[in-house]
């Protein structure tokens, strides 16, 4: 799932974000299906902080968080402060090291992060209606493509915060570049998994299952 994390921050700057408030995803890749929760760990003037939970949508399923504190004032732009992970809520959250925020060979998470919606428009192919599993909503289509990866995604204000509708990757290079992303439904009132204040220094086994594999 390590691919992930370099992607999906696509909320519009535009958007007011609420502690909480965020969208439920299905993501296919190589026929497996992943159940995907994005959404606001806690959402100030000048810094948020945003937490995935994925979990397979299997009989004997796992889940796993990842949560990124971003400085998004005016005078720093969107910076990444600190990421954290934790693959057990028996566990505690562990302190990524800045290395693995990008490490996608392909497009990456500062291309689509809070992105300014003048450079945003540069890659619009147009309106479109769309099919989804939450029902038929009309999105701006959107697609970057960088170092054999091509990353098609609709958006649309009317499921704020984060915009996303649906994603499709493709990628001649790397095989866990290709997936699907779908909008599920929204999200109210999530409470964080993730405490910062609890987190340990990360593991080489963790490490070694974020970092990149061709």
């Amino acid at each position: 799932m390590r691919f992930f994390v370099v992607l999906l921050f696509l909320s519009c700057s535009a958007f007011a974000f609420n502690k909480g408030e965020g969208s439920k995803f299905e993501m296919t890749s190589a026929g497996a299906k992943t159940n995907v929760d994005i959404y606001f760990a806690s959402a100030g003037k000048s810094k948020v902080a945003i937490e995935y939970h994925m979990s397979a949508t299997t009989l004997l399923g796992s889940s796993v968080w990842m949560q990124f504190a971003l400085d998004v004032s005016e005078k720093a732009g969107v910076v990444v402060q600190q990421g954290y992970f934790m693959a057990n809520k028996n566990l505690k959250p562990e302190i990524m090291p800045r290395e693995l925020f990008f490490t996608n060979q392909g497009v990456q998470m500062q291309q689509f992060i809070f992105s300014d919606p003048k450079e945003l428009a540069k890659d619009l192919i147009g309106e479109e209606k769309v099919e989804l599993p939450a029902g038929t909503i009309s999105a701006k289509h959107y697609r970057k493509s960088n170092d054999g990866q091509v990353v098609d995604f609709w958006i649309s204000e009317k499921v704020k915060p984060i915009g996303l509708v649906k994603l499709v990757s493709k990628s001649s290079r790397v095989a866990s570049n290709n997936y699907t992303i779908e909008l599920k439904s929204l999200l109210v009132n999530v409470k964080p998994a993730i405490d910062p204040k609890n987190a340990i220094p990360m593991t080489n086994n963790t490490k070694s299952f974020l970092m990149p594999k061709p």
